[in-house]
Formats: C-alpha cells, structure tokens, sequence
C-alpha cells in the first residue's frame, strides 16, 4: 500500500469542508462578530474542525493556525509541520448569499523558525474546482496545470481588496487608472484563482492574514506569479498588504503603488 501523504489528506478534507459549506449555503446561520467588520458562522467553526479532525487522524504530530481556532500546538511538540486554515474564505459574501467563497489549505514545514511552504491548496467549493501545489512541482487545477498571463498593465485585468480607504485608497488609484479592467470581490481564494490561471493579471490587498496567503503563496508562484509584501520583498509571513502579479506588469504597478509616499500600502 502507498504511503499516505499530507497532499492525500489535505485534498480529501478541502473537499469535505467545502462541500459541508456549500450544502449549507442557504441555511439559516447564526453569525457572531470578532471585531470591527469580521464576522464567522457555525459553519466556519464547523468546517474548520472536520479540516483538523481529518488531518490528526493520519498526522497527530501537526500543528495548526485556524482563523477560527487560532494556533494549535502537536501533542508532544515535535512535529515539524503547521497546517494553516481558513475554513470559508469571504465570509462576508457567504452570509449576504453570494456564492463566492473558498477553503484555503498551506502545509508549512518548520514554522515560526524558519518557514517553508511545501503545499498549497484552494478549493472553490461552489465551482467545484480544486487548485493545488507542491514546491517545485508546478501548480495544477483538477489535475491541469496552470500559468499565469504575460500582459503589461495597460492590458491588465485585476482584483483590488482595500479595507483601509482612507490611508490606502489614493495609491491604489493609480493603478486602477492605469489598468484595463478592476474587480473587487470580497475572497483572497478567488482573487489568487484568477491570477494564478492567467484569467487576471494581478492581485493587490491591504490587509490579509497567513492563513489566506499560506496556502495560496505556493501555488500562485508555482504557477509563475511573483508574491511581495508592501516592502516589495518576497512574502513571507509578513504582516499587512500583499500584491501578486503575473512579472511582466509588476515593475509597472509597484512604480504607481510608491508613487505617493504619503499613502500606506506596499512601498
């Protein structure tokens, strides 16, 4: 019998998850707040727990960072692995009835010391479409791998995720001004899915978390993306905004990002 690994397991319980969300789509939900404009539902909570139940079955010794839960240790702290897990990415839309949500799955070998992303794994549970990497291995959906576009700006389509409008706005405007096309959706996980495809050409946020970028991190440069923080270094746990881009329009985007020194966001 063939060696169970993490990506076996880490495809099965993406998928239970995901799917126990979407058949709960249009149920009643009790939704609870985390603070100022960050809610969750049972059903996060509950599709976070059938992730971690999944994973210790096979992998007791793995350590976990939920959005839900919060940074769980391995029983006896010797596991060199930490899965992060974000249960229903857009949670927002998922309780206004928009059905654009996702499970985001990252596999990260020694974490906080020294991390390295070894798996990453998005799926659209409403879409049934399952986006999946391992380091050096490529990038694939549903088994076909993907690419990323090559197109400059100006013909340029992209996802925009600004929370701070008020110190962020007036540098992320001049790249909407510059690019051909802007959407707005509210979900790291399909703004990552449409990069990574090549369908967008670039994705730009000012406030995301580890557990939408672990997991999404590999596979968008598995697939030929650059990743950078608002240092526009390499991201890599960073805190704060993140802009992924296809390299031909990063240069590009980055210029307009610094241009107004006053402003917060990527530098």
């Amino acid at each position: 019998m063939d060696k169970i690994t993490r990506m076996d397991i880490a495809k099965k319980v993406i998928k239970e998850a995901g799917d126990y969300a979407l058949s709960r789509f249009y149920a009643k939900k009790k939704i609870s707040s985390k603070g100022h404009n960050d809610y969750f539902t049972e059903i996060d909570v509950e599709c976070e727990r059938i992730i971690i139940d999944g994973i210790k079955k096979y992998f007791p010794k793995d350590s976990f960072v939920g959005e839900e839960s919060g940074k769980t240790d391995s029983i006896d702290g010797t596991g060199k692995y930490t899965w992060f897990i974000d249960p229903v990415d857009g949670t927002h839309n998922y309780i206004t009835g928009i059905p654009l949500f996702g499970t985001i799955i990252g596999i990260v070998k020694d974490y906080p010391d020294n991390p390295v992303v070894e798996h990453g794994l998005i799926y659209l549970s409403s879409e049934k479409k399952l986006l999946y990497a391992s380091l050096g291995k490529g990038a694939y959906i549903d088994g076909e791998p993907i690419k990323v576009s090559d197109k400059k700006l100006a013909d340029s389509r992209g996802i925009v995720g600004v929370r701070n409008i008020k110190n962020n706005y007036q540098s992320v405007r001049k790249v909407i001004e510059n690019a051909f096309d802007i959407r707005c959706i509210g979900v790291a996980a399909y703004g990552y899915y449409l990069v990574a495809t090549g369908h967008f050409d670039f994705y730009v946020n000012d406030q995301i978390k580890d557990w939408d970028n672990a997991g999404s991190s590999i596979i968008i440069r598995e697939a030929g993306d650059k990743l950078v923080n608002e240092k526009n270094t390499d991201w890599c746990f960073d805190k704060g905004g993140i802009l992924a881009t296809n390299t031909t329009n990063h240069d590009e985007i980055i210029n307009l990002l610094k241009a107004d020194e006053s402003d917060g966001g990527i530098r």
